[in-house]
């Protein structure tokens, strides 16, 4: 089962080899396909959750102890579902949440019945091998590079590429961690090289950048949790409480606002535009700051899509605010913001539990949950779909839940 859901998390069957702009097309096209859902996906999803729930009749105590772990995280998708009270599309928005609630349940049940959840790493460094290829094959097809020349191979966009990139290469180190036994050494380095090359080529700034920050900063601020006996989402919270702090203090002193202040320290404060988008977004978000317009009902809901009745230029041709956080506000607000930190938390605890027993899928865990979190500074996955960057966030998650259980269970049965 985990297998199946990672061919389709990594789009194995349904390659992207020819892009689309909705900017080349009339607004007309891209409301009609940014509205509509794919029925594929909606069956294959609805199939997975039907064989976890067989699983879940079968031992249902198992699952129920594993989700228990994480009530925010079941507080944010209910928040979701019932969003479609206020949505301003609540069709659209039921049928989204209710996507999330299948995605959620299905994989709390694949990792809950998982022999060793540890397999996850070795399966989709396994599936990764296929994307591998099938990026490779886009190039003697002549479909592998953009119009700039950028390598965005079997995906849509450069920065969708980046993203599995850096995340084939996290999962090849876990497995390299976890089965060194198990991994053919050579096929293990052409894998990590080829995966690092067609990065670079790629030319994905965000990606490339955070392939080596995230790591650096996971091991300062581990020292850091170490030094002063903290719990590591601790330090990384305070981290970023620091940066705003800096921020705010620094445009009171020299009485400028974010923007020139931000260029004393970086070129393109703008990136590449997002600001504006966010401007916009953040604009819409302040008159329904509390419960926001509905989980899925903001982007990609027809003519009446804020940024399609509102939006001026490229905005109304986009369907994503490029930021995560800007996104869960414009949808479930600052309820739906203090929810998914809490989720946050509770996971942050759980591996702080199993770090002096496990400290290798400690650091691999928040490895790739920390890249999905800084990801979405600039790009937006979370509760966007089933885009493949929020369903892995939601795995590590699960698995965190499920190997903190492992180890109490253990500490109990030593006790007793």
């Amino acid at each position: 089962m985990a297998t199946l859901i990672g061919i389709q998390v990594l789009k194995l069957l349904s390659p992207d080899f020819e892009a689309i702009s909705y900017t080349e097309f009339g607004i007309d096209v891209m409301v009609e396909e940014t509205s509509t859902g794919d029925t594929g996906k909606y069956l294959f999803w609805i199939s997975m959750f039907a064989a976890a729930l067989m699983m879940t009749i079968r031992r249902p105590m198992s699952f129920a102890k594993n989700l228990s772990e994480q009530l925010p995280l079941v507080w944010l998708v209910g928040i979701g579902v019932v969003s479609f009270i206020w949505a301003l599309a609540p069709f659209i928005s039921f049928k989204r949440s209710v996507m999330q609630l299948i995605l959620v349940f299905t994989l709390f049940a694949t990792v809950t019945y998982l022999r060793d959840p540890r397999q996850i790493f070795l399966i989709f460094y396994r599936l990764s091998i296929v994307l591998l290829l099938l990026n490779l094959l886009s190039i003697p097809i002549g479909v592998g590079f953009d119009v700039n020349g950028n390598f965005r191979g079997a995906m849509s966009h450069k920065n969708l590429f980046g993203q599995n990139a850096v995340l084939a290469l996290y999962f090849g180190l876990a497995v390299l961690w976890f089965y060194k036994s198990r991994v053919n050494r050579m096929v293990w380095m052409g894998y990590m090289t080829l995966w690092l090359v067609l990065l670079l080529l790629s030319m994905s700034k965000t990606s490339i950048a955070l392939l080596l920050l995230v790591p650096m900063l996971l091991i300062v601020a581990n020292f850091v949790a170490h030094l002063f006996r903290m719990n590591l989402g601790v330090v990384i919270a305070s981290f970023v409480a620091a940066c705003f702090m800096f921020v705010a203090i620094g445009t009171a002193w020299f009485g400028v606002s974010i923007k020139p202040f931000l260029q004393m320290f970086v070129d393109d404060v703008s990136l590449t535009g997002r600001d504006f988008i966010w401007a916009f977004v953040l604009e819409e978000v302040s008159q329904r700051w509390f419960s926001g317009h509905g989980l899925g009902s903001f982007w990609g809901i027809g003519f009446n899509s804020p940024n399609v009745k509102y939006g001026e230029g490229f905005v109304v041709h986009i369907h994503q605010s490029h930021n995560g956080y800007i996104d869960l506000l414009a949808q479930l607000g600052v309820v739906g913001m203090a929810l998914y930190l809490a989720m946050l938390a509770q996971m942050s605890a759980h591996l702080g539990k199993i770090e002096s027993n496990a400290p290798r899928l400690f650091f691999i865990c928040w490895l790739i949950v920390l890249f999905s979190l800084t990801n979405n500074i600039t790009e937006s996955s979370i509760f966007r779909g089933i885009h493949g960057v929020w369903v892995i966030q939601l795995i590590m998650i699960a698995i965190a839940s499920r190997v903190y259980l492992d180890s109490k269970r253990r500490v109990d049965v030593h006790i007793n």
